[in-house]
């Protein structure tokens, strides 16, 4: 039995691996080609299940292709990315090393029935989330305009990182994101939105009546940014 194994799985929409060896260049390259060969038979909104709990090891070289993976999945329309890992484990705290930089962060859960309901809620979300590396934006909620931090962000909302903000549940919250721009206009990309949670330093936000020009800015920039390596501008 070969330990590399990729299904396209039409009827569910899905595209599901399993690796049961250590992961090097080698046989992630090989997942590489196949994931290419199979996403064209799948349709946009896809979802993605690796299942690497037969893992023990992986190499850390295997960064760059393991990025590229994930960035040619986003960019050919996937869904929900679910990566199924013993926790504890050495190969866990290896893969979490992998994602911790900027671009989308694949969901991590510990066996398979909890990837499928992952899936399900994923559905009812709607919307992935990117974690972002040090991305800065302003916001104001009727005391002046402030400086934050984004801690992650999707086509419906993001959570932010700001000192001493004076954001209360409900507030009308307008965001100004340099971060996201048209490449046609280099203008900082305005969004209005909505307090959903308040927490200490954090509060949360969701996207108020986004038009289809505003999501497709949107989207682009959230690939484009997934695609850079963590800190740099280009």
């Amino acid at each position: 039995m070969s330990d590399l194994k990729v299904i396209a799985d039409r009827s569910k929409n899905r595209l599901s691996f399993t690796l049961a060896s250590r992961i090097n260049r080698k046989n992630l390259g090989e997942l590489y080609t196949e994931v290419r060969f199979c996403v064209p038979d799948l349709q946009p909104g896809f979802d993605v299940v690796s299942d690497l709990t037969k893992c023990g090891f992986a190499f850390l070289d295997i960064i760059p292709t393991f990025k590229n993976i994930l960035n040619y999945l986003l960019s050919n329309g996937a869904g929900e990315m679910v990566c199924v890992l013993k926790k504890n484990t050495l190969i866990y705290k290896q893969i979490q090393f992998a994602t911790i930089f900027q671009g989308y962060k694949p969901v991590f859960v510990s066996t398979l029935e909890e990837a499928e309901e992952q899936i399900i809620t994923s559905k009812r979300r709607s919307t992935l989330r990117f974690s972002l590396y040090k991305q800065a934006l302003r916001y104001s909620s009727g005391d002046g305009e402030q400086k934050a931090l984004v801690n992650d962000v999707s086509m419906g909302g993001c959570s932010i990182n700001a000192m001493n903000h004076q954001v209360s549940l409900g507030d009308e919250v307008s965001l100004t994101l340099a971060f996201l721009q048209n490449e046609n206009l280099d203008i900082p990309f305005k969004i209005l939105s909505e307090a959903v949670r308040v927490q200490d330093d954090v509060f949360a936000v969701k996207f108020v009546g986004l038009d289809d020009d505003q999501k497709k800015i949107l989207w682009d920039s959230l690939i484009r940014l997934s695609q850079q390596k963590a800190g740099s501008g280009n």
